[in-house]
């Protein structure tokens, strides 16, 4: 979770229109928006981000459906690899499907209106 503990080793970066940013894979981050803005979000997959990420999947059913604390770092490599089978499965099954907050579109970008935005009626986000 975020504590104001981070901020104090930061790097503030203020970009410009048109420019984007960069991190690694689950590094910490926060945004803050100073003004209006649009986000577009894109992922790159490597084997090795793939692995992690079924691992991360599993280790977060460990924690929410059996109260246990597993780790990436300190997991082997036989129990990654188990774990990222597991967590294909289990992603497929949608185990934690439930859990994630429902993804609702609240307002559309419209060049007619006033400032762009126009408020709607909020629903499910269907992508």
């Amino acid at each position: 979770p975020y504590t104001s503990d981070y901020d104090r080793d930061a790097v503030s970066i203020l970009l410009g229109e048109g420019e984007a940013i960069t991190w690694p894979l689950n590094a910490p981050h926060r945004v803050v928006n100073k003004s209006y803005c649009v986000s577009i979000t894109t992922e790159y997959t490597t084997a090795e981000s793939t692995l992690k990420n079924s691992v991360m999947y599993t280790n977060a059913v460990l924690r929410h459906k059996f109260g246990r604390n597993p780790s990436w770092q300190n997991a082997g490599k036989k129990e990654k690899y188990i774990k990222a089978f597991a967590g294909k499965i289990m992603r497929k099954l949608g185990v934690l499907e439930h859990m994630e907050p429902e993804d609702l579109v609240s307002f559309k970008l419209r060049p007619d209106v006033p400032g762009f935005i126009e408020d709607v009626t909020p629903y499910q986000r269907t992508f």
